[in-house]
C-alpha cells in the first residue's frame, strides 16, 4: 500500500523510482488522504507520466468520505467546502449539495476556501448538521514547502464551532485501509504501508497489524 502525495509523487508530479518502485510490487494500492481527486483522475495524471494504475487499486480519503454520505445520509443532502471536481463527484454518487438543510457539512481541501464558506459551515452545524471531514492531515509535502490541506480547514470550523468532526474517512482511521487490503485480498500482516507521514501513514497502519516503511524527502529509508 502506497500513499500518494509526498511519497510517490509531489504536486501530482511522480518521484523519481516511483515507476520502479510500484513496477517491482507483486500487488499494490494507492492509500491516499487525497481529497482533490478522484482515483480515476489520479490514474489518469499517473498515466501521462508512464506509471500505469488501474482506478480501482486507488482508495482516497475524498471519496471515501463521499460513499460514507451516499451510504448513511437519509436523505443524501450535504454541504460541502470542497473543489468543484469533488462537488461534481458527490452528485455523480446521487448526493444532493444543499445549502438549507444539510445532514451533513463535508469538509475536503479547498483552495477556495475563504471566511464566508467558514461562516457557512458553522452555521449549519449549529442548525443541526453533521460535520464530516475526509482527514485530519494539516499539510501535506509540496515542492514549495507545506501545501494546507483539509485538517487545517476543518480545524478553523471545529473552532468556530466548539465542535469536533463527528465523522473523518482518511488515514489513520482503519476503514480506508482495510478497503484496500480488501481489493489486496491480504491480511494486515501480508501487507506493507509506505508513506511518508508517521501520524497518519504509519501509525494508521501499525494499529491494523500492517508493517510500514517511511520515505523522506530524498530517499527510501525504513522506519
Amino acid at each position: 500500500m502506497l500513499d500518494w502525495d509526498g511519497c510517490l509523487a509531489v504536486d501530482d508530479v511522480l518521484r523519481q523510482g516511483a515507476v520502479t518502485v510500484v513496477a517491482a510490487a507483486r500487488r499494490f494500492a494507492i492509500v491516499s488522504n487525497n481529497s482533490t481527486l478522484t482515483a480515476q483522475d489520479l490514474a489518469a495524471r499517473a498515466a501521462d507520466q508512464g506509471l500505469m494504475i488501474e482506478p480501482s487499486r486507488v482508495h482516497l480519503a475524498g471519496e471515501a468520505v463521499l460513499r460514507e454520505a451516499a451510504r448513511r445520509l437519509a436523505t443524501r443532502r450535504i454541504w460541502l467546502v470542497a473543489c468543484h471536481r469533488m462537488t461534481g463527484a458527490a452528485e455523480g454518487m446521487g448526493l444532493i449539495i444543499d445549502d438549507t438543510a444539510p445532514e451533513a457539512v463535508i469538509v475536503m481541501r479547498d483552495e477556495g476556501f475563504d471566511y464566508a464558506k467558514l461562516t457557512k459551515a458553522v452555521a449549519l452545524i449549529a442548525r443541526g448538521a453533521q460535520f464530516w471531514a475526509a482527514n485530519l492531515d494539516h499539510t501535506h509535502p509540496g515542492r514549495c514547502g507545506a501545501v494546507p490541506e483539509t485538517g487545517a480547514l476543518a480545524a478553523a470550523i471545529a473552532a468556530a464551532a466548539d465542535r469536533r468532526p463527528d465523522l473523518v474517512a482518511g488515514k489513520p482511521h482503519p476503514a480506508i485501509f482495510r478497503q484496500a487490503l480488501a481489493g489486496l485480498d491480504c491480511s494486515p500482516a501480508q501487507a506493507l504501508m509506505v508513506g511518508d507521514n508517521p501520524r497518519t501513514d504509519l501509525a494508521g497502519a501499525r494499529r491494523l497489524g500492517v508493517r510500514a516503511v517511511r520515505v523522506d524527502a530524498a530517499s527510501w529509508v525504513t522506519s
